[in-house]
This record gives C-alpha cells, structure tokens and sequence, in this order.
C-alpha cells in the first residue's frame, strides 16, 4: 500500500508539472490614462533613461492597475494644468500640496499623504507664522524673553488661533490686555512679541495703493447709461476700489462675471484680475472692469502677457516678446 501511495503521488505531481509547462495567454492591454505633473523629486522624476518615476509615479500606477488602467506620466508645466485637463490632453493632474481654495476647481480624489515640514530651533526661539487676509505668509524667529518649555507652544498657538484671527490691529492689542490679567508673566511677553509682529504686517498691508483710470470709459457702454449703475459703480471705483476682487489661492488669473462679484455695485460688470510677483512673496494685481459682453479671451490674454512683463521687470528679467497682432 506504501508503494502504491506514493505511486499515486508521483503521477499527480507530474500532470501538475505539464500543465504548468502549457503556453500562458497574454493579458489584455490596459486602457491608457494620461497623467500630468511637475518634476518634484523625490516625489515625481525622471530616471537615467528619461522616464517618469518616484513615489508618486508607484502609487499611481498601482492604483489605477486596480481600476483598470495604465497610467502613463508626462511632464507639464503646472502653471497651465487647468487648461490641459479642460482641452483633454491630460486626464487627471497629480501632485497638489492643498485643496483649498480650489475645491470647485476639479474633482478630487481626495489625499492620499499627509506632509509635515519640521525646522528646528534652539531652545529659546521659537517661529511665528502668520497668514494675512490676502493669503500671504509671513514668519520671524523670534527669541523668547524668558525660559520656556516646547509643551507651552501648542497651547500658545491654540490661544493665538483662538483670540488673534479675523482681528484688527487695534483689536489684538484690547484682547492682548483683557488676557494679561488671565495668563501669566511668560506667557504674556510671547504674545506681545507674536501680536507687535502681526500688528506691525496689518500696518504694512494697509499701505498698499490701488491706481484706477479710465473708469469715465465705462459712460460710453449702453450697460452703464442708467444713471443709479453708472453711479454706484463710479462711487466704487473711486471710494471703495481697495476692495475690488483679489484672485483666489495661487491662481493667477480669475474672471468673475456679473453677480460673481461680492459687492453689488460690480454686480452688472464682469471684472478680469490677474496677479504678477513683485518679489519678497509679495504680488500686485492688475485688472479690468467692463460691461458682462466684454471679449473675455483677448482681455484675458492681454492682462496676461502683462501681469508676465511685470513679473520679469521686478525679477529683473528680460521682458518677454510681444506676440499680440
């Protein structure tokens, strides 16, 4: 029986054997899904023969192998990727760092890594960021007056967040003596070094300047032949045009159309802005205002070209060429 039991065996692993030996059918191609991003090493970038490779060239390829596709990287230029989905040379765009501000702007995902930059101070510094309305960020290193313990900074930042957003200068330092009397010595000293800091970014802001001409044109539009519109508008573009539309997150250029616009007296006119970088992460803005029929493609392209000029002048660059006809 022993023999005939191994017999057996013997007989079953040889038919496993020859099946594994027959011709394997090749699988079927994958449909193909384009995929644009930037060369952000080690994230995304281009291996020795050229190829788009790194973490998230991995976690895509897997991914999309799931659903059912191939994902195939190109490298684009990430000022233009909105436009390259809307046309469809892209499918899909990888690699942004933030939603906000943009959540309409595409279908997302949703994220699939959390990162955290980490600097490191001595013991007696500690950094202060700030965010202005404008989405600006400033930071200093500042050197505490007194000793202090890293547990003492997340509680810090927490009454900071708490007490000092969304406030004016005038109002952080009424909060910074109503809360004298409830912190303590060490604790007040850092929040008056955090809340000058502040005080003093607001009182830089509030000097910027916002040049308007050739607001009379917009009496020459049958849109503003009414006399109450072409007044409030006016009005705005005279008493109140430090509040004109800024555009949103990093974008540099947006277009808001009729009742898009916030305040009511822009609600009959269409505003084009485009932003261009003076330097020290500071930007200006420059921008039109017409009536809602306004050819939006060539005021766009225009206001385009010259928030670049602009960009390259602070830079210090050569202007680019005019390609307009």
């Amino acid at each position: 029986m022993k023999r005939i039991t191994a017999l057996i065996l013997t007989c079953l692993l040889s038919v496993g054997l020859l099946c594994g030996c027959g011709a394997q059918q090749p699988e079927p191609a994958l449909p193909e899904i384009i995929i644009g991003s930037d060369t952000y090493p080690p994230y995304v970038y281009l291996d020795d023969n050229g190829d788009p490779t790194g973490i998230d060239v991995e976690i895509a390829t897997e991914a999309f192998r799931r659903m059912g596709y191939q994902a195939v990287f190109t490298t684009i230029d990430w000022e233009q990727k909105k436009t390259l989905v809307d046309s469809g040379e892209i499918d899909c765009i990888w690699g942004c760092f933030s939603m906000s501000g943009r959540e309409y702007d595409y279908q997302w995902a949703g994220p699939y890594a959390i990162s955290r930059q980490v600097i490191a101070v001595d013991a007696g510094s500690f950094i202060a960021v700030v965010m202005l309305s404008d989405n600006r960020v400033k930071s200093q290193l500042m050197r505490a007056s007194l000793p202090m313990e890293a547990e003492m900074l997340p509680q810090l930042s927490h009454l900071l967040n708490t007490h000092f957003t969304g406030v004016s200068a005038e109002e952080m330092n009424a909060t910074l003596m109503r809360l004298s009397e409830q912190v303590s010595g060490q604790w007040f000293l850092i929040l008056n070094q955090v809340t000058e800091y502040a005080g003093s970014l607001l009182e830089e802001s509030s000097h910027q300047q916002v040049y308007t001409s050739g607001a009379s044109q917009l009496l020459k539009f049958p849109e503003f032949r009414d006399i109450d519109k072409a007044h409030d508008l006016m009005s705005f573009m005279v008493d109140n045009k430090q509040e004109l539309p800024v555009p949103a997150g990093d974008a540099r250029m947006q277009i808001l159309i009729g009742p898009e616009n916030v305040n009511d007296a822009l609600k009959e006119s269409s505003v084009v802005i485009a932003s261009y970088d003076i330097g020290d992460n500071m930007r200006g803005l420059v921008g039109v205002v017409g009536p809602t029929r306004m050819d939006y493609a060539a005021v766009a392209a225009r206001l385009s070209y010259f928030a670049e000029s602009l960009s390259r002048m602070f830079g210090k660059k050569q202007l680019p060429e005019d390609t307009t006809e």
